[in-house]
């Protein structure tokens, strides 16, 4: 049989059950079975099963002639003379391998962690291969890996829009996923790659503000290269939310002294699971770059191994700017949007039937860009798209304000509908603004020549980083990227003077780019372009950004730009010379405040410049009526903002009283908190006002606290000193409403902002949302102060991003701790700590030594999890209180026999330590508690004489039977997950038992558990159960959990009074 036979048939068969097990999970058998018979009972005819089989193993042999080449090149590579052996090798390890379902979905993130069980379930396969040749297979199996993890991940993806995993519901998703993974016509190949290399070469770069300079080979950095990955919250991320509400399952022990709520991360969370997402965030936040970055990763597939199948996407980028006062473009438009050059070689129906096959991801960047008029269409023609193509992936982003539920409700009741996740992009923490120091510089590096100019720029981001530590209030102003970029900027060109105040650093940026940044080179420019002063350059680009904004334009074509300088031209002191054209480009090329987005058209730089320099010229044109009359426009909500800060005292009174009057005349109550909250974030701005005036604003926006969403937190903390009043500690708020006067508060800053923190912080043990808000705010204190006024009431603290101990010798009262996320390699200062009892070290990945714990007297209950570097675990033996340890995902550690000279230990965890001998357990004869979880048990020995085990809790073991728990008469908690278990007979010997957990096994028969009288909790779930009549008469059960069972008939337990049952 040639090789591609081989190739298509045989491996194609062995990766479709695997993609069959990825998908389906446990509601189907075991992967070594035929094909047909992992599909029994998913469809429902035989003839139906044959043809999901046969749609699976098309998909299957796509794959495998997919793989053809590289097999045939590397084999030739290597000199491998019967590949078509090694072929039937690998198709071998995957079919015959015992992985079940679990396993399978545990690795369908990880292709690597697949393919290595993979390798060691069949370790003689390479006894008689050559040293090249088991080379070979190894690769060919981690290359299959690859492919099926991309395939399962796109069925994955797909499962949130169906409500049965059953082939007679899946059938679209499987004709969907066949259409992906199909070769394309040569036609369409060509141009989706001439396409995906226009798309890479006019979005991979990225415009790092104060970075441009005059040569066009140094003014784009390239985004791949400079792009740093902010975070997002995952609140709105239901499969996130449901991780962190299983982690209050008690068989999660990984999850004790996790933070419980749900916290922000990179977004690649939300991507693998949701086709489907709205990204909030504020000016400057990152908002346009993060969809950019996407593109460019789309259209590289270069996504790593946990996306993997987003390297089967197109994308499709839509900056609705581009679109004000036209149509919303069609699907056959949208390449030409981002590559008009190659457009136009598009094969017909080819962007319809990427959208309807799944692999389209639609880039939406600026709903707040377009006028609010326009809104209402652009939202019909996403409403018809979105019907039209389910199945596409789409990203849209907004500035907060243009999506408020009261003020649109059928955009908000669209996307619930269509199942958008929304989420916000957050603020830069100290490590994400330190690694964007880092990368601003070094992209700076590069455009310079002189080496004293680069020796004067070596120290730079050290110091602006200790700036930015000892000043907490500018520190706060460097939370999003642009700002991060104009301080970096600002701190080289001021001789790392910097200013402390918003309007004051926008002031400065502008300043800067039109008239230091030539001045200071000294570069002569008066032959290219029209020979202005500093103060005529101003009044040009404040006359152009007021122009737009009068007219609702985010850009107009060059020659409108042209005709709006000439006008302006006619009414200044100039020279003949000077045209509008001239005054265009010398604020293009020298100043770089404008820019050209697109072919012959004009926006500024940063719409942030564009809304300060037309609050510039509101305020020198006394426009405050035509500020007031545009206040319910959130297009002009930042202007009005910093407006109010360019303003005289009078005039700053005359627009705060003005908003507050029109805010009295509105019936709906929505637009009447929108114009007090919008008044609230103006007195930001307010370096002078009368009191009166201020005390007026927070009287009218008392009703508006606490605040209700995480928006009003930003508006409510713009306010500043008046607000900390309204944000103080009350009995009567919820912990959520009390997290959010902490956020708030946090976000203010101040020293009463910080005391008012400190009462909050007495009930932080009592309400995880208040803890979490404080342990987030200490970042943006100074550390000492805040840890001697606030956390010092603290018992428990949970820290993430950990990078500095500064302020730890407060913390004396605390008696839980958890670190995650720490770069330090020094533990010594958790021995000041005397009354700590709990600690878990999460993801110290440079940690080696964990002697600095050896004089911490009160520990009782440590844990250590993904810290990569420790393998000595000799230091515990000192630990002579340690009652409780678990170590998991620490792949250096093998020996834990120092552990049985713990002689107060009675609970241990094992979990995911890959190289571990577990052999020195049979050692700890004072064990109570014992879980072992992802390590494979070879010895169930280990178990003889640990007469005092109570709990036992197995998980991914490989383990057959359960034969020897009879030896463990004190037992009174059993967990069996994800076993090759099927009989619970030797349960029947133990009297005690009251809680029982056997899900993700294959018992049919509960038989054996029905003289077991003091049981109170049991779980079943996800086995072949559908018998409860052997429970009737266990009157002490509490709960029972029988999902995904096949469990019908309730009624054998309806007697049970206290029985909660969980379907």
């Amino acid at each position: 049989m040639p090789i591609f036979e081989t190739l298509s048939l045989t491996l194609g068969a062995a990766i479709a059950k695997h993609i069959i097990k990825s998908w389906l999970g446990d509601k189907v058998g075991d992967i070594g079975g035929e094909l047909l018979d992992l599909l029994k009972g998913k469809a429902e005819s035989t003839l139906a099963q044959r043809e999901a089989a046969r749609r699976i193993e098309k998909i299957g042999q796509e794959v495998a002639i997919k793989l053809r080449p590289l097999f045939e090149v590397e084999s030739s590579k290597a000199n491998v003379p019967d590949i078509k052996l090694l072929t039937q090798e690998v198709a071998l390890t995957l079919a015959k391998t015992s992985i079940d379902a679990k396993q399978v979905l545990d690795y369908r993130f990880d292709a690597e962690r697949l393919a290595s069980q993979l390798i060691k379930s069949r370790p003689e396969v390479v006894k008689n291969f050559s040293e090249a040749e088991a080379s070979l297979y190894e690769r060919f199996l981690r290359e299959v890996c690859n492919e099926i993890v991309a395939i399962a991940n796109e069925l994955g993806s797909f499962d949130r829009h169906f409500s049965e995993t059953t082939l007679q519901n899946q059938d679209q998703v499987l004709a969907l996923v066949e259409k992906i993974f199909a070769r394309p016509s040569e036609e369409a190949a060509a141009f989706e790659r001439l396409y995906c290399q226009t798309i890479i070469r006019q979005l991979d770069r990225m415009e790092l503000f104060g970075v441009k300079r005059m040569d066009d080979a140094t003014k784009h950095q390239s985004l791949s290269v400079a792009y740093v990955a902010i975070d997002v919250d995952q609140s709105g991320n239901k499969d996130c939310a449901q991780m962190y509400e299983s982690a209050r399952d008690e068989s999660m022990p990984e999850a004790k002294g996790m933070r419980l709520a749900p916290q922000s991360g990179p977004i690649d969370q939300l991507l693998r699971t949701t086709r489907k997402i709205i990204v909030r965030g504020q000016a400057g936040s990152g908002k346009s770059t993060l969809l950019q970055w996407l593109a460019v990763r789309s259209a590289s597939h270069d996504f790593p191994a946990h996306l993997s199948h987003w390297n089967k996407t197109i994308p499709f980028f839509i900056r609705l700017r581009e679109h004000v006062n036209k149509d919303f473009p069609n699907p056959e438009e949208f390449p030409g949007l981002i590559a008009p050059t190659v457009a136009g070689g598009m094969p017909h129906g080819w962007v319809h039937e990427q959208l309807s096959n799944g692999r389209a991801v639609v880039l939406i960047d600026g709903v707040d860009e377009l006028p609010s008029t326009q809104r209402p269409a652009m939202l019909e023609h996403l409403q018809q798209l979105v019907s039209n193509y389910p199945h596409a992936r789409y990203l849209i982003t907004s500035r907060p304000a243009a999506l408020k539920a009261e003020l649109w409700p059928e955009w908000h009741e669209w996307i619930k509908q269509e199942s958008f996740v929304e989420t916000s992009l957050q603020p830069m923490s100290q490590s994400h603004i330190e690694n964007f120091i880092d990368q601003w510089h070094e992209a700076f590096a590069k455009t310079i020549t002189e080496e004293d100019e680069l020796a004067a720029l070596k120290p730079l981001p050290e110091n602006l980083k200790r700036q930015l530590r000892q000043r907490p209030p500018l520190r706060r102003l460097a939370d999003n990227p642009l700002l991060c970029a104009m301080i970096c900027a600002l701190h080289r060109e001021r001789h790392e003077n910097l200013p402390a105040e918003r309007i004051e650093l926008y002031k400065g940026c502008v300043d800067m780019l039109l008239s230091r940044r030539d001045t200071g080179r000294k570069i002569d420019i008066k032959t290219d372009y029209p020979d202005l002063s500093d103060p005529q350059k101003l009044v040009f680009a404040q006359s152009f950004a007021y122009w737009l904004m009068k007219n609702g334009y985010s850009d107009v074509e060059q020659s409108e730009a042209d005709s709006h300088f000439e006008g302006k031209c006619a009414e200044m002191n100039l020279s003949d010379n000077v045209t509008g054209e001239g005054v265009r480009r010398l604020l293009m090329d020298r100043a770089n405040l404008l820019r050209e987005p697109i072919a012959l058209r004009v926006d500024f730089t940063h719409r942030t410049f564009q809304e300060y320099l037309a609050a510039q010229a509101a305020i020198k044109e006394s426009d405050v009526g035509v500020l007031i009359d545009h206040s319910h426009d959130d297009q002009w909500r930042e202007t009005i903002i910093l407006a109010t800060g360019e303003a005289r005292p009078k005039e700053r009174e005359k627009i705060l009283e003005g908003l507050l009057a029109k805010a009295d005349k509105q019936e709906m109550e929505p637009h009447r908190k929108k114009l007090c909250l919008l008044a609230v974030a103006c007195l930001e701005m307010c370096v002078e006002l009368a009191p009166k005036v201020r005390h007026l604003v927070m009287d009218k926006a008392a009703p508006l606290f606490p605040p209700r969403d995480e928006d009003d937190v930003k508006l409510i903390a713009a306010a500043g000193a008046p607000a900390v009043t309204l944000l103080a500690y009350s009995s009567d708020r919820s912990g959520t409403e009390a997290a959010r006067c902490v956020k708030a508060l946090a976000m203010i800053g101040s020293n009463r902002a910080m005391s008012a923190i400190s009462e909050y912080a007495r009930e932080s043990d009592k309400h995880w949302r208040i803890r979490n808000e404080i342990e987030i705010a200490w970042g943006q204190f100074e550390r000492s102060k805040f840890a001697k006024e606030v956390l010092i009431q603290c018992k428990e603290l949970s820290l993430e991003n950990f990078s500095s101990w500064e302020g730890f010798e407060y913390l004396l009262q605390l008696e839980w701790l958890m670190i995650s996320e720490s770069h330090s390699t020094n533990l010594s200062p958790i021995q000041a700590l005397t009354k700590l009892n709990h600690l878990n070290l999460n993801s110290w990945n440079q940690l080696h030594d964990l002697s600095g714990l050896i004089h911490a007297p009160s520990l009782r209950s440590l844990i250590i999890q993904n810290c990569r570097c420790i393998s000595d675990l000799s230091p515990l033996v000192h630990f002579k209180c340690i009652e409780d340890l678990l170590l998991s995902n620490c792949p250096h550690i093998r020996d834990i026999s120092y552990l049985a000279q713990i002689t107060n230990l009675t609970r241990l965890t094992i979990s995911k330590l890959s190289e571990v001998n577990l052999d020195a357990i049979a050692a700890m004869r004072s064990l109570t508690s014992l879980e072992i979880r992802n390590v494979r048990l070879d010895n169930s020995r280990i178990f003889h004489g640990l007469t005092k085990l109570k709990r036992v809790f197995l998980e991914h073991t490989q383990l057959r039977n359960l034969d020897f728990i009879s030896e463990l008469s004190e037992l009174t908690q059993v967990g069996i997950v994800n076993e090759e278990i099927n009989d619970l007979s030797v349960l029947s010997s133990l009297p005690r038992l009251s809680s029982v957990f056997v899900h993700h096994t294959k018992i049919t028969d509960l038989r054996p558990l029905q003289n077991l009288t003091e049981l109170t909790s049991l779980n079943i779930n996800n086995t072949s159960v559908s018998d409860l009549s052997p429970l009737a008469n266990l009157t002490n059960l509490e709960r029972l959990d029988v999902t995904g069972t096949p469990v019908k008939d309730l009624s054998p337990v309806k007697g049970i009074k206290e029985l909660k049952i969980i379907r």
